[in-house]
């Protein structure tokens, strides 16, 4: 419980083709919000979206909107969303210590409204706009 003393934001990982790995992170998040900060940025990160259980989708995205979380979908094998997973926490905080310095009352919420639609067959990825299942 002290991990999440004084932290701006807390990134919980499950794997998308693993529904026990998703079931696991609830206790996590639960953990979060009872010692973290009152303002902390819970960040929802699916992994290896490359093999993901379409099957989960809609519960993953109930939790996500019943949880105030951001939420992300990567792939470490295929380099997809890494990079703009970090990228858009930085912007979160950013943007939350902006609003928090003119009101200490403001909570931001934001999840992520892009998704990545990935082909194997060609090992070609591309960004579908508004997909994502948060």
């Amino acid at each position: 419980n002290t991990y999440y003393r004084g932290s701006h934001c807390c990134i919980i990982a499950f794997s998308l083709e693993n529904q026990n790995s998703f079931y696991n992170i609830k206790d996590y998040i639960e953990n979060v919000k009872r010692f973290g900060n009152l303002n902390i940025v819970i960040v929802l990160v699916g992994t290896k979206c490359d093999l993901k259980n379409n099957e989960m989708i809609p519960e993953i995205k109930n939790f996500v909107q019943n949880n105030d979380l951001v939420y992300f979908e990567t792939s470490a094998k295929y380099n997809i969303g890494v990079n703009e997973l970090f990228e858009e926490i930085v912007e979160i905080l950013q943007k939350k210590n902006i609003n928090q310095s003119k009101s200490n009352s403001q909570h931001l919420t934001f999840v992520s409204n892009t998704c990545t639609d990935i082909d194997i067959s060609t090992n070609a990825n591309k960004k579908i706009e508004n997909l994502c299942y948060c």
